[in-house]
């Protein structure tokens, strides 16, 4: 697989390199998680199409797939999230599990970055 191909599409913006040679575009660091991961699939998917082999082709496809059924599986925990909030009293001081989960994701984003 060609992975400059790879690396030109990729959802990282090469123009703010971090230590890794990489950082997250502005815009996608706010995408919700489940939209970036379609983000991701839409690209994979993108890549397939000009895929130079079928093997690259086959693999970019199951790509594609892994990243949507990983959007799909977010929004699943995101719901429970909500729910475990309206059981066990999300309106506590702290705003609910949801709002610390969020706190404790963005903290996450910006210790990689």
């Amino acid at each position: 697989m060609n992975l400059a191909a790879v690396g030109a599409l990729s959802p990282l913006n090469q123009r703010q390199k971090g230590a890794n040679g990489f950082a997250l575009n502005l815009k996608e660091s706010v995408m919700p998680v489940p939209a970036r991961f379609r983000d991701f699939a839409d690209q994979c998917a993108r890549m397939a199409q000009h895929a130079q082999s079928s093997d690259d082709q086959v693999v970019l496809q199951r790509m594609a797939q892994a990243w949507r059924d990983l959007a799909a599986e977010e929004e699943r925990f995101e719901q429970l999230v909500r729910e475990a909030d309206d059981a066990f009293g999300g309106g506590d001081e702290d705003g609910g599990l949801a709002k610390r989960l969020a706190r404790a994701a963005e903290f996450a984003t910006r210790r990689t970055h």
